[in-house]
């Protein structure tokens, strides 16, 4: 997520987003392998919500889902 920012904030819009999309995808293989790893759900959480600040506006329920998910294990 981080190198997103960074490529956000420099002006490189289509480099942030690969880098988000790249953030997402390793966070499904992290909650693939254990469902309960609430980090991953937030930092996936994280990238979908950057990507919406960029015009992915379909991000923003993403965001909000993985939110969700990620907060229901840790209130468990």
């Amino acid at each position: 997520v981080l190198l997103g920012v960074v490529c956000a904030l420099q002006g490189y819009r289509d480099a942030a987003l690969i880098a988000f999309r790249k953030s997402i995808d390793l966070a499904n293989n992290l909650i693939d392998q254990a469902d309960d790893n609430f980090d991953a759900h937030y930092c996936k959480g994280l990238a979908f919500a950057a990507m919406s600040l960029l015009g992915e506006k379909s991000s923003i329920d993403e965001s909000v889902k993985s939110y969700q998910l990620g907060r229901s294990i840790t209130n468990a």
